[in-house]
């Protein structure tokens, strides 16, 4: 893939800029989806504000303002969407502007990335209602339907007419028309899209009638149309689950997951990807039947997969499609209560791939989709420690995305000792880990205890402080500037514990760029309390380069010298406080 900066480059700037030509929109869509989450933040609000400038009106100018308009939006959006694909979070105006197109023009791509390819032509645009007249479906026979869906094949989004307003307002209607192609034995993807799509929309509105009747028509819809509706129709399938007979939910996952299998798959093994094809949302679905059998699962339980559910979680379990590969990333969301339910086949489908020990079935967004919101207690942590000892270690094999959230689990379960890792094991971890993830593990213990509020003294005093004591490396190695700051950060958080905690973390601090612990000691008054404690913190993290313009470090230094006269005489105070003046 091509490097990020180089990309932005190509896709803004010379001549002849890609973001809107059409003869290079599938490799910008893919370098949207695949690297937007690499850019800058500089690059990105340069994107961003070329993005919602729009493509140049003059290239479209055969369209009318009306036609126009729509273009203009649905292109917007779709380089948005690929933008929100690659994990990128938007600046608000961008937000906001796709939410205004999507509550005026609703579209959902189709999952098969078919979106991508250029769609628009200079001497018009087919869009739902934007080209041609308002088709009169009401009323039209079933020979003038079949003609008019036959026409709609090459469509990539939206079919023309007003048929997916008229799937809105008309939904019994509409099934109705496609119901009766499907006896004559035709079936039109395009139509059957928008029509799924639309009718997920409004599912509140629909009669269990009409949800059971389109589970029907799906159950015989030929596995390759099936196919060609992308992940559309398991989106519609997760909605209306629970209006479904059990009988028809399982043979309906089943046709799914069996079209799913039909298409290449072009895309991430992510977490995101889960949310956009079929297999992901496959496995949601299996997580709710499963739940729905067993609400709930303790320790030592291990009642087992249902007889009902057993070939499903087999297909997972053991497949080596992207279905399986997707299915798998979004059920290790539910570990702890996957191996709850199933010991056996938890630890062979899930954790056996989450061991980087064995690299040939390691499949690193197993932990991706974990540690979003990990859940772990004493039964599963004998399984998952080691592994995740080595994940520790190796941070770099699991996604950007949820190496700090690694970090927490960490500090979680390591903190206090009895929880399941022991102090000496926390320092086996912390000994040789970079300081940059050292830095996120001293924010996250400052983090505990500024949540514990008044009460941060009590669990620095009997919590932290002693296993911050024992299993916090003290060598060179693992002192930086950031380590510095953010152990000094912690130290403010402990409150009343302020003297223990600069006593503890004392030969681990250095001299600061920029001052910024001089603006937390400040904020928390700390330094009137404690005067000895707070000029040692000071002695540290404030050298001869520190930049300290902005700061109250002369009110500081004087509140100090008040307080303990003694301090004033020490060549470095002296020396500190003309600087300050």
């Amino acid at each position: 893939m091509v490097d990020p900066k180089i990309g932005i480059e190509i896709l803004l700037d010379g001549p002849f800029p890609a973001l809107w030509d059409s003869y290079s929109m599938r490799e910008t869509m893919r370098f949207l989806r695949k690297r937007g989450k690499n850019l800058t933040k500089r690059d990105l609000s340069r994107l961003s504000k070329a993005i919602l400038a729009g493509p140049p009106r003059k290239s479209y100018r055969k369209l009318s303002n009306q036609e126009w308009k729509k273009l203009r939006d649905h292109a917007i959006r779709l380089r948005l969407f690929k933008l929100k694909e690659s994990g990128v979070i938007f600046p608000k105006s961008a937000q906001k502007e796709l939410d205004r197109i999507q509550q005026e023009l609703p579209w959902e791509p189709r999952g098969d990335q078919s979106e991508e390819f250029p769609f628009f032509t200079s001497t018009g645009w087919r869009n739902g209602t934007a080209a041609g007249e308002m088709e009169d479906f009401t009323n039209m026979s079933l020979k003038e339907f079949r003609k008019w869906a036959r026409e709609q094949r090459e469509l990539s989004w939206d079919c023309a007419g007003g048929w997916t307003p008229f799937c809105e307002a008309e939904p019994d209607k509409a099934l109705q028309l496609l119901k009766a192609l499907t006896e004559k034995g035709e079936w039109f993807s395009a139509p059957w899209y928008d029509a799924l799509s639309r009718f997920r929309k409004r599912k509140k509105k629909l009669p269990k009638r009409h949800k059971q009747e389109t589970a029907l028509l799906l159950l015989g819809m030929p596995t390759v149309t099936l196919a060609e509706l992308g992940v559309t129709s398991a989106w519609w399938f997760e909605l209306v689950r629970p209006d479904l007979r059990k009988n028809m939910r399982l043979r309906l996952w089943a046709k799914i997951w069996e079209s799913s299998l039909v298409k290449k798959w072009e895309g991430d093994y992510d977490f995101d990807a889960t949310l956009n094809h079929a297999g992901g949302v496959l496995a949601s679905i299996l997580m709710d039947e499963l739940a729905q059998q067993h609400p709930a699962a303790t320790a030592g339980e291990n009642p087992g997969i249902p007889k009902s559910l057993q070939t499903f979680f087999k297909m997972i379990g053991d497949g080596d499609n992207p279905s399986a590969k997707l299915a798998r990333i979004r059920l290790s969301g539910n570990l702890l209560y996957l191996f709850r339910i199933d010991r056996a086949w938890t630890k062979n489908a899930l954790l056996q791939r989450m061991d980087p020990a064995n690299p040939a079935e390691f499949e690193a967004a197993l932990w991706e989709s974990y540690l979003w919101s990990p859940r772990i207690h004493g039964d599963l942590l004998e399984y998952l420690k080691p592994m995740f000892f080595h994940i520790l270690e190796k941070l770099d094999l699991i996604s950007e995305r949820v190496r700090a959230h690694a970090l927490q689990h960490f500090i979680v379960i390591a903190v206090p000792p009895d929880r399941g890792v022991s102090t000496r094991e926390a320092q086996e971890v912390l000994h040789d880990m970079p300081t940059q993830r050292l830095a996120e593990a001293a924010w996250m213990l400052k983090d505990m205890l500024s949540s514990a509020g008044d009460k941060a003294s009590v669990l620095w005093r009997k919590t932290i402080g002693p296993w911050y004591t024992n299993a916090w490396p003290k060598h060179e190695q693992a002192k930086s500037e950031a380590v510095s700051r953010n152990l000094a950060w912690m130290a403010v958080e402990a409150r009343n514990a302020f003297p223990d905690a600069v006593a503890a973390i004392e030969n681990s601090l250095q001299p600061e760029e920029w001052g910024d612990t001089l603006h937390e000691l400040e904020a928390s008054g700390l330094y009137k309390r404690f005067p000895d404690a707070a000029w040692r913190l000071i002695d540290h993290v404030v050298g001869h380069d520190t930049v300290t313009a902005g700061s109250s470090l002369l009110e500081i230094l004087d509140e100090i010298s008040q307080a303990a006269p003694a301090i004033a005489e020490d060549d470095h105070f002296k020396r500190l406080r003309a600087r300050a003046q």
